[in-house]
């Protein structure tokens, strides 16, 4: 590979890190404002990512195969926790597009490392998944600061078994009735009706029912109220992104150190 094919192809590198960087900082203070993102984001970006890789595909720089490989990966993954219910629309077209933006690992960014991922797309998931689950630590915290004020988290279970309350203790928080925003950012983990009962796993995408919840604990004069706090995950996407550049596979990376 000759001298300015190398520079083009550093310079395309740069350029596919300060899209992906564009995107995701502005889908992300969006979803920490409102939880909406509009289409037309991941259309002009998925727009660019697509003319930057029929050009690398065309002058040798993507493998075709590899780019298609990586898609079916992602559109399968996407598709299957779309499904499942664990994450909405605006986080399906997030990775995909950030899959189309970035299908290979920058080659002029890693080699500090002394390795490259082989999967990049893989890479992006699975530290995405891994920032994500900070956001558990950042609950009990949280709940710990209420509890430290003297607020008895679990006065009205008393026969709830410890492991749901130690669970609780990460997947939910006991806020101020006064200061829940209610959905899209917030979901009851408690029911009106009953001091006995509390989902560990919440019906994010019913805010009709979460909404009556929420304004029958302010008729009962609730003070405070278990709620799941939904992730502004497109800023868990941006973390997990960031991660993915500098490191690579934080696991992979992690096991082979351990070698």
């Amino acid at each position: 590979m000759g001298v300015i094919a190398g520079m083009v192809i550093q310079v395309i590198d740069y350029v596919r890190i300060f899209l992906s960087l564009t995107m995701l900082g502005y889908g992300s203070y969006k979803d920490v404002e409102t939880r909406e993102i509009h289409d037309l984001l991941w259309l002009i970006f998925g727009g660019l990512g697509l003319l930057i890789d029929a050009y690398e595909i065309y002058t040798g720089a993507l493998n075709l195969r590899y780019f298609g490989f990586a898609m079916g990966f992602i559109l399968v993954t996407c598709a299957l926790l779309y499904v499942l219910r664990l994450f909405g629309e605006a986080d399906l077209l997030a990775f995909i597009t950030i899959t189309i933006l970035q299908p290979a690992p920058p080659r002029h960014l890693l080699w500090m490392w002394g390795w490259i991922p082989p999967f990049f797309p893989f890479s992006i998931v699975a530290n995405t998944a891994l920032v994500g689950a900070f956001s558990a630590f950042i609950a009990f915290f949280r709940n710990l600061k209420t509890r430290s004020s003297g607020v008895d988290l679990f006065g009205r279970f008393e026969n709830l078994p410890q492991w749901r309350r130690f669970a609780m203790m990460f997947t939910g928080v006991y806020m101020k009735t006064g200061d829940i925003r209610g959905p899209p950012f917030q979901y009851p983990m408690e029911t009106p009706e009953s001091d006995e009962e509390v989902d560990l796993k919440p019906d994010l995408f019913d805010d009709k029912s979460a909404e009556e919840a929420f304004q029958k604990f302010r008729e009962q004069r609730r003070e405070y109220v278990w709620v799941s706090n939904t992730l502004p995950y497109l800023a868990v996407i941006l973390g997990g992104y960031i991660v993915s550049v500098i490191i690579g596979d934080v696991m992979f990376w992690v096991m082979l150190r351990s070698l």
